[in-house]
């Protein structure tokens, strides 16, 4: 606080100090056995110091006492008629003959308003108007002195540090720096009056490969750490004894910690997992293990690829039926045929299975419908099983929109992973014939309308605004992936692909996939062509 040059303030501040077994006094006064205080810049002039008795293993040095409190004082109002105003010796280091600003020029006071026009402070304790009573009253990073003067700081507050003669210096930034001589027998040791630090010449492991030396006097310790070797990490262990520790995957078989960690045993066929463990012959060692390599699989003693292994599909010993390969772990059709009943079988020939499997006509079947027939479904009304009889069976009773404008609005989401949300029980049917007037969204080439939902993502607090989604299906073919889901927000778009009888799930700890208090959209739908024709029930879950 900037105060006029023409007002002169002086503040008696007295100077109190306790102290107590083990703790040391900082009185205002100098006495044999107080620490020595020097201002910034200025020689130590303290003369021999005693040594204190019984010293305490460890000396904290005590803060420098903060400047008195600010103390509003009441109104006029509720003063009193007549207060005696607190006398108070002048502080030692402010002149004896020192003029007192509030006293000579009559600038008493009861409270700060009588002085606020001079720019002041009121010293309630002696009711005299003053440049300050703490920091709050100064401004340009200056200090508020014993005296009650704003000025410049003696020095600079930081932790207590040692003195090249082994003293602790502390900062009162309104006095200057103080500086304590510790007790016979002790030293300054990071800021501390302590006893050494250690047993001289003693040798003694720290975390890892640390390894510490203590110094002659005892005041500090050298750290080194123990050496690396190949494949390994220094280890300090015991009385200061190093050693090395083998790297994931890797042993020292010979016993040599020379050459390290020289075996690996994630591939080593004689040291596979472990020093002497050795794999049979024809096998290697993969991941630590003996086995079969790549994605061949040991059967009956031979490593076979079960991904293609018609005799071993997905596993030893699955057989695949006439007519069908081994692809990916799983016996499928070829050749544009379906699996009906474990046979291979054309949809839209087989009059057994005309457009899906167990849809029989009583004529030839072509193009997946059964010959003679004609229908033409209404609406959102579907001929799920192909025949004629009882017309378009089954109604798309979802409660989605099937398109995105029309989208079904879902309870909004916030971000724990732990609260899901979850549409339970949808169909999608599908049909091979003509729909007039067709569903909202109907997709001729597929026979079916896809299934649209919103959901308002709220996020909230530490959020990382990512998603996991989760889909089953059933009531549809385990062939293929004819089903699609959808994740669409205003950051990113993601999709994964199940069966119609099957699970999938797909999800991401990425952040920032969304904005907060944005509408994110899911989209269920069927892409695999005619003449599939199914009803599919789906359940989704999900969180954001």
């Amino acid at each position: 606080m900037h105060r006029p040059a023409a007002v002169l303030v002086l503040l008696a501040l007295s100077g109190c100090g306790s102290s107590r077994a083990g703790e040391f006094s900082l009185d205002a006064s100098p006495s044999d056995d107080a620490p020595t205080v020097v201002e910034a810049g200025a020689p130590d002039v303290s003369s021999d110091v005693a040594a204190p008795v019984d010293a305490p293993a460890a000396v904290d040095v005590p803060a420098p006492d903060d400047a008195p409190p600010a103390i509003d004082a009441g109104s006029p109002e509720d003063a009193p008629t007549a207060v005696d105003a607190p006398v108070f010796d002048a502080p030692s280091d402010v002149p004896s003959d020192a003029p007192d600003a509030g006293r000579d020029a009559g600038l008493s006071c009861r409270s700060s308003r009588e002085c606020g026009a001079l720019g002041l402070v009121c010293d309630t304790a002696r009711m005299t108007c003053v440049e300050c009573l703490t920091e709050l009253d100064c401004t340009g990073g200056q200090v508020c002195g014993p005296d009650s003067v704003c000025r410049a700081p003696r020095c600079t507050v930081g932790p207590a540090t040692c003195t090249a003669e082994g003293r602790v210096r502390t900062c009162d930034p309104r006095t200057g720096f103080v500086e304590m001589v510790c007790p016979a027998g002790m030293g300054c040791i990071g800021g501390r009056c302590q006893t050494r630090a250690c047993t001289p010449g003693a040798v003694e492991c720290g975390a890892g490969a640390e390894r510490r030396t203590c110094s002659a006097d005892g005041s500090s310790q050298t750290i080194t750490a123990c050496p690396a070797a190949p494949n390994a990490v220094g280890r300090c262990s015991g009385a200061g004894a190093c050693s090395i520790v083998c790297n994931a995957g890797f042993a020292d078989c010979n016993n040599n910690t020379a050459d390290g960690c020289e075996v690996d045993t994630r591939s080593s066929v004689a040291h596979c997992g472990a020093c002497g463990t050795g794999c049979t012959s024809g096998f290697v060692c993969v991941a630590g293990a003996c086995g079969c390599a790549g994605s061949t699989v040991a059967c009956g003693g031979r490593c076979l690829d079960v991904r293609s292994d018609p005799a071993n599909c997905g596993g030893c010993g699955r057989t695949c039926g006439a007519g069908m390969a081994c692809a990916a772990g799983s016996c499928v059709c070829t050749g544009g045929l379906t699996s009906c009943g474990g046979r291979c079988v054309n949809l839209q020939s087989d009059p057994a299975n005309c457009g899906g499997c167990g849809v029989a006509c009583g004529t030839s079947c072509s193009g997946g419908l059964c010959a003679g027939s004609s229908l033409t479904c209404s609406g959102s009304t579907y001929d799920v099983n192909g025949l004629t009889s009882d017309g378009c069976e089954v109604v798309d009773d979802s409660v989605a929109g099937h398109t995105q404008a029309t989208a079904s609005s879902r309870p909004s989401q916030g971000c724990s992973d732990t609260t899901l949300g979850t549409i339970n029980g949808v169909r999608i049917p599908s049909d091979a014939r003509p729909h007039s007037p067709a569903p909202q969204g109907f997709v001729p080439t597929v026979g079916a309308a896809p299934d649209w939902y919103s959901v308002r993502a709220t996020g909230g607090s530490f959020c990382a605004n990512n998603y996991g989604v989760t889909v089953v299906t059933s009531g549809g073919s385990s062939a293929g992936s004819c089903y699609v889901v959808t994740l669409i927000t205003d950051r990113t778009t993601v999709s994964m692909a199940v069966s119609g009888s099957g699970s999938n799930t797909m999800s991401s700890s990425a952040f920032g996939l969304y904005t907060e208090n944005t509408t994110v959209y899911l989209r269920v739908e069927k892409v695999c062509s005619l003449p599939l024709q199914e009803s599919v029930e789906y359940t989704l879950s999900y969180h954001l």
